[in-house]
């Protein structure tokens, strides 16, 4: 998958878990991560916004 295309589906994820419309077991499931996976994903976004989820294989 593309480096954009998987940032923007992270960050529709994390929109979504925002609005309560997703639970974080929901949210790693949609992107195929697991649950805890996805909190570090949310955690390191909410601390250093996109350049939090700049990560290499």
């Amino acid at each position: 998958m593309l480096p954009a295309v998987r940032m923007s589906r992270v960050l529709d994820a994390i929109s979504l878990h925002r609005a309560g419309r997703l639970s974080c077991v929901e949210a790693g499931e949609l992107l195929g991560f697991s649950e805890r996976h996805f909190r570090r994903l949310r955690d390191a976004f909410e601390e250093r916004g996109e350049d939090g989820l700049k990560w290499t294989r």
